[in-house]
């Protein structure tokens, strides 16, 4: 479980934080104010993921052997790790 930015009490699961976007903040649960992952660590996921799933589909043609392209699912985990799981998440403040 991951710390809420507002009350600090671990209340986001790592699945939920994982879909917790800047467009579409989650509310605690323990305290109900909204908390949103940062765009440039969204942004990076994706980067980085496009990036080592062409570098995997460059060495299947390379290697002649479609099992390179199965790393795509680790890449993806790894990447979802790295820049989304274990990002601090930002306590989302109305501005009125």
């Amino acid at each position: 479980m991951h710390p809420c930015p507002h009350c600090h009490q671990p209340t986001f699961s790592s699945a939920r934080k994982a879909l917790l976007l800047w467009a579409q903040p989650g509310p605690c649960s323990a305290c109900y104010k909204p908390a949103f992952l940062p765009i440039r660590n969204v942004i990076t996921a994706m980067l980085v993921w496009t990036l080592l799933c062409w570098l995997l589909i460059a060495t299947a043609i390379y290697m002649r052997n479609v099992l390179f392209l199965f790393g795509g699912i680790p890449a993806a985990m790894l990447v979802i790790d790295k820049w989304l799981i274990q990002a601090p998440l930002i306590a989302h403040t109305n501005a009125d």
